[in-house]
């Protein structure tokens, strides 16, 4: 079974509020959200690191 994910890019620059609101000091951050929860952030992450918790999180919310 697939799961639906959503990707969203933000670029800080043209949205300072957002990335004020979401505390992002260094880029990139990224965050992984389920049923509205932040449940992963990571900064910097390698690919491998984020390849496995979109995964990860992908087959956890199906």
């Amino acid at each position: 079974v697939a799961a639906l994910l959503n990707f969203l890019k933000v670029n800080v620059e043209d949205s300072p509020m957002v990335a004020k609101a979401e505390n992002v000091r260094i880029v990139p951050t990224f965050k992984i959200y389920k049923d509205g929860v932040k449940v992963k952030e990571m900064i910097c992450p390698s690919l491998h690191v984020l390849r496995y918790s979109v995964r990860h999180y992908a087959v956890s919310s199906s």
